[in-house]
């Protein structure tokens, strides 16, 4: 059977973006639901993932190096020729993957094995231009090498993704995660899988999920009703009312359970009502030391003085802090904040007693510095 794999010109590869292709696509071959392999993770962000063995679904295409096999490309895409012959081709592959009854997933690597390279779009867009620029370029791409990667079988899998839906703990609003480290938490929404409004309310609340969300499509790195990432160092779930994975023990879980409305979700504090020094009291000092940068210092350099290693998963702690005790507003991933600054956050300028803070988790990384700016770093 042949396969053919797509790689555009200006993505970056990682050292295993071989091998997780060879391990991969033998699942491609032998079960019919899955369509593709993609070797781009979407919400892909150093912050949002931490297994580098993890292959998970997605009713999406994702691009960005993906393989196709001969036969469904004659059995689908040459039935849709007026689809695919519209730019971008490749986008079009999503509606035949969700059409009614083709039930058609990808896989694809929790830690992305592409990196998008371009520092333009060929398009000229403005829109697409801001996307690489806010989003693209903060993927990580990874750096792993002779990686045994974790593959399930469709069955499987959601055995499996029912169990940790089940072990869950259930949590209402954005700050609830803050209380907890090294878990897996559940926040169950109210929509339906054409909602739109809905998933780009969870995207607009964690800073992560809206660009994935485009009008008439499936939702990027949704599988049955359920998106999943890491926020903070806990595993979160975000499961849909609509999602046919409800069904059991999950179900009897959730009976008694509100699904959240899009102004629920919207709502990132649990205790608006209480005043201002009782929002934020979750002790991180036993999680990581902060650690004040020199002037133009990354924290990768900061923790390494200290003996210690910058852990990015901790950022949105700092972060939710210094937005809550300092009453400041929640400008989540807002452009018109200064460029320079958008991957050092927290970060206050030399010799200045105020700390600016933002809930994008996708800006977060350890190693970006900049002169005269100083960062409050999470050292492990």
């Amino acid at each position: 059977m042949l396969i053919f794999l797509v790689i555009e010109d200006d993505l970056l590869v990682a050292p295993d973006f071989i091998d997780f292709f060879k391990q991969v696509l033998p699942s491609m071959l032998v079960n019919p639901d899955v369509w593709c392999v993609s070797a781009w993770s979407d919400h892909g962000w150093p912050a949002s993932v931490q297994d580098p063995t993890k292959v998970l679904r997605e009713q999406h295409l994702g691009g960005l190096g993906w393989a196709f096999n001969r036969r469904d490309w004659i059995n689908y895409v040459k039935s849709h020729e007026f689809w695919i012959s519209q730019s971008p081709w490749d986008g079009q592959l999503s509606y035949v993957m969700t059409e009614s009854g083709s039930n058609k997933y990808c896989l694809y690597p929790q830690i992305s094995r592409t990196y998008h390279a371009a520092l333009d779009t060929t398009d000229g867009n403005s829109q697409s231009s801001a996307t690489q620029d806010d989003i693209l370029a903060n993927v990580l791409l990874s750096d792993s090498r002779d990686t045994l990667f974790l593959i399930q079988e469709g069955r499987v899998y959601e055995k499996q993704l029912q169990k940790e839906l089940i072990s869950a703990k259930i949590i209402t609003c954005r700050d609830d995660i803050l209380s907890f480290s090294k878990q897996k938490l559940l926040m169950f929404i109210d929509a339906s899988d054409d909602n739109h409004e809905t998933w780009q309310a969870v995207g607009s609340v964690f800073a992560n999920l809206g660009y994935l969300v485009r009008p008439h499509r499936p939702m990027r790195t949704i599988y049955k009703g359920v998106v999943s990432m890491t926020w903070s160092d806990n595993q979160i779930f975000f499961l849909g009312s609509y999602s046919p994975l409800i069904s059991g023990e999950l179900a009897s879980k959730l009976n008694s359970v509100t699904p959240l409305s899009t102004e629920q979700i919207q709502k990132t504090s649990c205790q608006s009502d209480q005043t201002d020094d009782k929002l934020w009291t979750h002790p991180y000092d036993n999680l990581f030391t902060a650690i004040t940068s020199s002037p133009g210092e990354s924290c990768s350099s900061a923790c390494k003085k200290e003996g210690l290693q910058c852990d990015v998963h901790y950022f949105v702690n700092l972060n939710q802090e210094i937005v809550v005790k300092g009453k400041k507003p929640d400008t989540i991933c807002d452009r018109s904040l200064p460029r320079h600054a958008w991957n050092m956050y927290p970060w206050k300028a030399s010799g200045a007693g105020s700390w600016q803070g933002n809930m994008c988790t996708r800006w977060y990384n350890c190693h970006q510095s900049a002169q005269g700016l100083q960062r409050l770093c999470p050292c492990v």
